[in-house]
């Protein structure tokens, strides 16, 4: 399957919004354990978070990625 396939592309999009989304939940559920050491360059914990924060803008924000779904998808 072609990663860049136009029929695919609804599909990268859905699973790039869920994982971004579980992800961040995740980590903020994992900095309300650890507290402020969970800030700290100490632990990886900071390091993912930055990482999962990066990935909300990078190429298309989280709602532009959504307004470009559901236009695909009233299509």
């Amino acid at each position: 399957m072609d990663a860049f396939a136009r029929d695919s592309y609804p599909d990268l999009l859905k699973v790039k919004g869920f994982v971004t989304e579980i992800t961040m939940k995740v980590l903020g559920l994992a900095l309300l354990v650890t507290g402020a050491h969970g800030y700290s360059r100490l632990l990886p914990l900071e390091r993912h978070f930055r990482d999962a924060r990066a990935h909300l803008l990078h190429f298309h924000t989280m709602e532009t990625g959504r307004n470009m779904l559901g236009s695909i998808l009233q299509v």
